[in-house]
């Protein structure tokens, strides 16, 4: 994590994403979001939630793959 940038709460990562924070930590709190605990919060490493996301953009460039789903 480059240390310039800050951690983002879930509601930056929902507007991010644009979509709920119930989205954001119910894929935290099964793992499909990449995520770190601190002092019993969940945060999120901006470049973490960008690699993601390009993951599931190439994931979903693959034949046969659903393209209107973000998460697992």
């Amino acid at each position: 994590m480059d240390i310039s940038e800050s951690l983002w709460t879930a509601r930056d990562v929902a507007a991010f994403l644009k979509t709920s924070t119930k989205w954001v930590y119910h894929h935290a709190s099964t793992g499909t979001l990449p995520c770190v605990h601190l002092a019993g919060f969940r945060r999120f490493e901006p470049s973490a939630i960008r690699a993601w996301v390009e993951a599931h953009r190439a994931a979903s460039a693959r034949p046969g793959a659903h393209a209107g789903s973000l998460g697992g």
